[in-house]
């Protein structure tokens, strides 16, 4: 006896038999049904579906034959999944591969075998459908044939075990995820939603079907749910959505999420949603938003009047000593710090309820640059830091605020501050960006950002954890701000550094015709 050898591809090939989910699945009919046509179809006494497992064969559908399964190495099929073909034995006795296997020379005394190779769309040929006789036998080619095509059925049921498998495992995912879902048709009429979906709005499954997507959403906000909608029908592209929906005890639930298309084969397209409940993360924002607006213009006029008394000090008390001077700085750097971080928290509120405005006019981005670094140098100076900017011999013209401007750059110049030791510099120019752009850069000599942190220092409250960190804390705004405000201006905002090597941030501003 020969045993059969394994396929070139088995891990895959095995890989692909355990993926349809079948093996030890009760027997069913729609399996039972071929086997028993081929046993009648070539008259013979056994016909199996038989897959070939890692170390045994296991019978999904047994016509004429007891076992469950035998093992591998005994397997007549294990020979017929190399092929392509059918495989055939016309007398098993006079061939050498099975002559002395034990269900030859043994029950059931198999002498005639013929095999069609069950192979999947993926190409791996995980079993056959065979017909086995207990007498020699020729098998014709038309015969064969037919073999084949009742194996392409087996081949169809496989296929369909294993799309309805996905299919359950899919809606008991879509079932049990935390995130709400839900399906609309063309028309906008609910045709699925999940478990998280009827919790949250109140509604049964049954209900829901009867309604449509729109009927949910706060009527003031319907026309532009339904031009999202509609831009997701023309592009077939997702689009983020959030929106306020109506509970079925009125509660208005604030979901955000994102829809997706489905276009099928008669053009129609259904819509898929998928949300989180934000309402109590939106209050929150709200809440938040109005206690610092108050709290932010409530510090304003008190930190006006220190500055202002703190200047005046400075410059009219000439007899004050060299110990006194120097706490007199002190309090001036504070209320600075101060005064920026008042005005971080009022435009991040701004920024937050979509009022942070830019009026971009077309000027020379040269000329402004080196206007505000003429302003902010004697702060860098105090320092110990140099601060430069480049020369240019021409200028360059951009749409900028340059009221925008000055905040972004003095952020810029205030967060390399921090990282700068005494005695180094920082250096602001600006260079040719890419086509219809400009670009600003504030290089410094620091430490540099680890690059764990690159990704992550332009988001709203992050800090960094760079220890060489030095003067009073922010709140995390600064660059979060300089983000919001070059996106404003129609531009973006990056930082290039190696460890060791200093940081630079740039980003750019359009171009613009100089008037």
């Amino acid at each position: 006896m020969i045993e059969p050898a394994l396929a070139p591809n088995e891990p895959a090939r095995i890989a692909s038999l355990h993926g349809l989910g079948i093996l030890d699945t009760p027997p069913e009919d729609r399996f039972d049904r071929l086997t028993r046509l081929a046993q009648k179809m070539f008259e013979v006494p056994i016909a199996l579906v038989s897959l070939v497992d890692v170390n045994r064969q296991w019978f999904k559908s047994c016509v004429g034959l007891t076992a469950s399964e035998t093992p591998r190495g005994l397997s007549i099929c294990s020979h017929a999944i190399l092929g392509t073909g059918v495989f055939v034995v016309e007398d098993a006795t006079a061939d050498a591969r099975f002559a002395d296997n034990p269900f030859v020379t043994g029950g059931p005394k198999i002498r005639f075998y013929a095999g069609a190779p069950l192979r999947l769309q993926d190409g791996h040929a995980i079993g056959t459908l065979c017909i086995i006789a207990l007498a020699p036998r020729k098998f014709s080619a038309r015969e064969r044939e037919l073999l084949a095509e009742l194996a392409q059925s087996v081949v169809s049921e496989l296929s369909n075990v294993h799309t309805a498998a996905r299919e359950r495992e899919l809606r008991d995912f879509i079932e049990t995820a935390g995130a709400i879902i839900q399906s609309a048709d063309e028309s906008g009429r609910l045709r699925m939603v999940n478990r998280a979906w009827t919790a949250a709005l109140g509604y049964s499954s049954e209900e829901a079907l009867k309604m449509s997507f729109m009927d949910l959403i706060d009527p003031a906000e319907r026309s532009q749910c339904r031009e999202g909608v509609e831009k997701l029908k023309a592009s077939d592209a997702p689009v983020g959505m959030e929106a306020t929906f109506v509970a079925k005890d009125g509660r208005k639930l604030r979901l955000s999420g994102v829809l997706s298309a489905l276009r099928r084969p008669d053009g129609s397209v259904t819509t898929r949603g998928v949300f989180q409940d934000v309402t109590a993360q939106r209050e929150l924002e709200r809440v938040r938003m109005e206690v610092t607006h108050h709290v932010s213009h409530e510090l304003k006029t008190p930190i006006a009047v220190t500055r202002l008394a703190l200047s005046i000090l400075s410059t009219s008390t000439p007899e004050f000593s060299a110990a006194q001077k120097e706490l007199l700085a002190m309090a001036q750097r504070a209320a600075e710090h101060v005064s920026r971080m008042t005005e971080d928290l009022l435009d991040a509120g701004k920024s937050d309820s979509g009022k942070l405005r830019v009026e971009p006019i077309a000027g020379d981005l040269n000329a402004a640059i080196a206007a505000i670094g003429s302003e902010l140098a004697p702060l860098v100076t105090k320092a110990g830091i140099v601060l430069e900017v480049e020369p240019v011999t021409r200028p360059l013209s951009a749409a900028f605020d340059g009221v925008r401007l000055r905040q972004i750059l003095s952020n810029l110049i205030s967060n390399a501050l921090k990282f700068t030791p005494k005695g180094g510099r920082i250096t602001v120019g600006t260079n040719e960006g890419p086509k219809g752009f400009v670009e600003v850069f504030v290089r410094d000599t620091g430490p540099g950002v680890p690059k764990e942190e690159q990704g992550r220092i332009f988001d709203r409250l992050y800090q960094t954890a760079n220890k060489a960190h030095q003067g009073a804390e922010g709140l995390g705004l600064g660059l979060h701000l300089c983000r919001e405000l070059v996106v404003a201006h129609g531009g973006r905002i990056w930082v290039d550094s190696e460890p060791g090597a200093g940081a630079t941030f740039r980003f750019t501003l359009p171009s613009a015709s100089l008037p």
